[in-house]
């Protein structure tokens, strides 16, 4: 996989996680999010940089990505934005393939508590 693949993987990702969204909710999401880590602070890395930013994370080479990284829908800001957050799990990087929740790619999709309860979904 190339690094451009790879990030049009992160971008079908995120729009997956929305659309999962508003099919549990019956609402619609705004397509303006940003991303943060969960820890320690909840720096925002804004939507234009949020492929780039999970690359530089998880892509090392063609053959090597870290295989596990939670990507939660963690929040809607006062601003609108969705809130991304995330955290890489401590495998090693590997060829391509699916993560333990069956999808291929390194993504773990979840939702954070505040998303939850704000959008009232129930999981």
């Amino acid at each position: 996989m190339t690094r451009e693949t790879f990030k049009k993987h992160v971008d079908e990702t995120i729009e997956s996680i929305i659309q999962d969204a508003e099919s549990r909710s019956g609402r619609t999401f705004p397509r303006r999010y940003c991303f943060g880590f969960l820890k320690p602070s909840r720096v925002h890395t804004e939507q234009e940089q949020v492929s780039e930013f999970l690359a530089k994370e998880l892509f090392v080479d063609e053959e090597h990505i870290y295989p596990c990284f939670d990507l939660i829908l963690g929040d809607i800001l006062d601003d609108g934005r969705l809130l991304l957050v995330g955290y890489r799990a401590g495998y090693e990087p590997r060829a391509w393939g699916k993560n333990w929740s069956g999808k291929d790619g390194p993504f773990v999709r979840m939702y954070g508590q505040e998303f939850l309860e704000k959008t009232g979904i129930k999981i």
